[in-house]
């Protein structure tokens, strides 16, 4: 652990933070664009001449972060410092490791954290005092609250003193605890040490995390290591992959299955009413959230063990009653009490909100494992007029009820030995090879990627097809069948696509984007008495059709219309009229610019007017 020393800004180094035995002082600060390395620090001291004090005060290359912080804490009797932006090797992978791994520690151990909030003035130190105050104040709106790193860095230590841009004090952790949990939704008693944070369930604990950034994806894991006392190698380049390691290493070392509740909730009884839709593999939920952000809805759950074996008898208790999991790579074999309800499955795994509803982890049994020994299960199920699957059904009051329908039911939960499916981690290589592009569509369209394309349709333009009157779902994407890699522009037949955007459940409901290469030769006829076709550049074309999914997969054009040259400004809006599921009549806009280079057509706008 490299330290600062206040008196003369250089560096040293100890073996431990308990091996510092006068302690330290430590910052918490939102990094600028420019932060000054260990390496930094180091050459000033190797370039500075030698003076009768070995102080590095007096030396303007010192930024004035790190000689303001030493000031501060050197005032206030502290001779050591610790800043991580220069007192980590960050060239050193073990060293960085083991800093990011030891981070909650140095931050507890320390005797006085400075945070310092360089965008927020002296004067919130009276907003803060005020009865007047909201979250609208210069001090709720910092940076600092907004950063995933200084989540521990509020949690760890004892004493956090808060400190304006002009290292001003404004207020103190403790003194300010409540107005913290609203900006932050960090219980007080947790920043009081007045409860630790273990006491507070997993999936609370993430919802911390839900709206904090980090520059990296991988410090959305990283940085939360401490607040689980989980400690695991870091390993910059995994991408999601890191979150999702955090997530496994979690299910191991602690028994809260919280870790799981997260994504849209239902009322149970709504779930129950609506028709199941068919269920594509692409929409479905999984075990492991995706990011932090997913636990966003996530602040009022709560972990109840006690009712963990309710209604269970001991001749159905699997062992000695308690929940396992086990991660496989075909996915996490469960023993956990599985209810039935009307022929619709769901977990209990001892979740409640308010202490009062009691809430299900929804499961869809897989139809290919039905000759298995070991049942495979879907998480969440697709409802008429959802987009996505609903993970979780709540029983409302039924802590409080417990004679209601609902409540009864659960009584027959049954201990099961199940296989709760989950796909590769997000980030894999593989996996990004698989969909051969990370598109927000999770489109690949082949025909883009040939040598010089003379259309060409950016894949994360193509959700926005999708209609946004649109109320019954799922919806998905297919593309029609001519796209391959060597697409045959300028051949006979020319290539065409059609994209197109569909409901699931409704093949009478679809929208369609066609594009290709006209056929009709240079003052030839066109056909069904249109004019001949001038002479001149090879006519591309594009529109946009509504209708059925036969309709929409045609590949047919108005060569007066839809060539794209002929378009004033190279734009052009479509009036659609879909009146049989009552859609009615709606604009839609297209534009494309021409590369001047090459002369391929890229589609730039794709919307609804």
């Amino acid at each position: 652990m490299w330290l600062l020393d206040t008196r003369t800004l250089r560096l040293h180094y100890f073996v431990s933070p308990q091996a510092v035995k006068e302690g330290y002082a430590i910052l918490s600060h939102v990094w600028d664009k420019h932060e000054q390395s260990f390496q930094d620090v180091q050459n000033i001291h190797q370039c500075a001449e030698p003076s009768s004090d070995d102080s590095l005060y007096a030396h303007n290359s010192v930024s004035p972060k790190i000689r303001g912080f030493c000031k501060i804490a050197r005032s206030q009797g502290y001779r050591w410092g610790w800043v991580d932006t220069c007192c980590i090797d960050k060239t050193s992978s073990a060293e960085l490791s083991e800093a990011i791994n030891s981070m909650f520690l140095y931050y507890t151990l320390s005797q006085v954290c400075y945070a310092y909030l360089g965008d927020v003035p002296t004067h919130a130190a009276v907003e803060l005092r005020s009865s007047k105050y909201t979250h609208e104040t210069v001090f709720a709106k910092s940076r600092w609250h907004t950063r995933g790193w200084t989540l521990q860095e509020l949690i760890a230590p004892r004493v956090v003193h808060f400190l304006s841009g002009t290292w001003e004090y404004i207020g103190s952790k403790n003194n300010i605890a409540d107005k913290l949990q609203h900006i932050t939704h960090i219980p007080a008693s947790v920043l009081r040490f007045e409860k630790r944070p273990t006491d507070v369930c997993v999936a609370r604990r993430m919802a911390w995390s839900a709206d904090r950034v980090t520059t990296r994806v991988e410090d959305e894991a990283y940085c939360l290591l401490g607040i689980f006392d989980i400690n695991m190698p870091t390993l910059y380049g995994e991408g999601p992959k890191a979150f999702r390691r955090l997530q496994e290493e979690i299910l191991r070392n602690s028994p809260d299955t919280t870790l799981f509740a997260w994504g849209k909730c239902w009322d149970l009884k709504d779930l129950l009413k609506c028709p199941e839709e068919p269920f594509p593999p692409e929409k479905g939920e999984h075990l492991f959230a995706p990011s932090p952000a997913h636990f966003r809805s996530s602040m009022r759950f709560e972990y109840s063990p006690k009712n963990e074996t309710v209604g269970v008898s001991s001749d159905e208790s699997s062992g000695d009653g308690f929940m396992t999991f086990t991660i496989t790579p075909r996915g996490i074999l469960a023993q956990i009490p599985v209810v039935e309800m009307e022929g619709q499955f769901f977990a209990d795994l001892s979740w409640t909100t308010g202490g009062t509803d009691h809430v299900l982890l929804a499961l869809s049994n897989r139809v290919d494992s039905a000759q298995s020994r070991i049942r495979q299960y879907n998480i969440g199920r697709l409802a008429a007029g959802s987009d996505t699957a609903v993970r979780l059904a709540m029983i409302p009051d039924a802590v409080n009820a417990p004679g209601s329908i609902s409540s009864r039911e659960l009584q027959r939960a049954r201990w099961t030995e199940l296989c709760l499916v989950h796909p590769p981690a997000a980030g894999s290589c593989h996996a990004a090879r698989d969909s051969a592009s990370a598109t927000q569509s999770g489109l690949y369209i082949p025909a883009n990627h040939t040598f010089s394309p003379p259309i060409k349709i950016p894949e994360h333009l193509v959700t926005d097809l999708a209609p946004p009157f649109r109320r019954r779902g799922p919806w998905t994407v297919t593309l029609s069948d001519t796209t391959g890699l060597e697409a045959s522009w300028m051949e006979k037949p020319p290539h065409a696509i059609a994209i197109t955007v569909h409901n699931v459940g409704r093949d009478t409901e679809a929208v369609a984007l066609r594009y290709g290469r006209c056929t009709v030769e240079d003052g030839q006829e066109a056909g069904d008495g249109a004019r001949p076709r001038t002479k001149g550049p090879v006519k591309f074309w594009t529109n946009v059709q509504v209708g059925s999914r036969e309709v929409c997969a045609a590949l047919r054009h108005d060569c007066d219309a839809d060539h794209i040259l002929a378009w004033p400004g190279l734009q052009r809006q479509f009036l659609l009229k879909h009146g049989r599921n009552g859609w009615g009549m709606w604009t839609f806009a297209v534009a494309f610019e021409r590369s001047p280079e090459t002369g391929t057509l890229t589609l730039t706008q794709l919307s609804w007017v």
